[in-house]
């Protein structure tokens, strides 16, 4: 995850001094599933991007159905982090259909286990 996030940030122009890690001087627009994922990505980024979750803590993210705003946030992601391996297909098939070009949905799970292993 911290590498994915480090290489959207130096993507975005992310030299030193003011502005760094930013487009034209904005911040990365990075949506997160689950409250882990979230604090985590938030951490990461720091003041390179706009971190928001899309679960509330406490949500079963297996049932999870996103709400209608959840759109407009999708749309203007640069990068949406999820559980993957299956947990939250409403919400990846939401931000495949939302997604707007050159972002990118980070299934993290999928990066670290097979499907015959889950």
């Amino acid at each position: 995850m911290a590498v994915v996030l480090a290489l959207a940030v130096a993507c975005a122009g992310g030299g030193t001094g003011e502005g760094a890690g930013r487009s034209g001087g904005r911040r990365l627009s990075v949506v997160t599933t689950v409250a882990p994922i979230t604090s985590m990505v938030a951490n990461v980024a720091g003041e390179a991007a706009t971190v928001t979750g899309l679960v509330p803590e406490g949500t079963n993210s297996h049932t999870f159905e996103p709400q209608p705003s959840a759109a407009k946030t999708l749309s203007q992601a640069d990068v949406v982090f999820v559980n993957g391996l299956r947990l939250e297909e409403p919400t990846v098939g939401l931000a495949r259909e939302l997604a707007k070009e050159g972002s990118e949905i980070v299934e993290l799970g999928d990066r670290t286990v097979t499907p015959a292993e889950y």
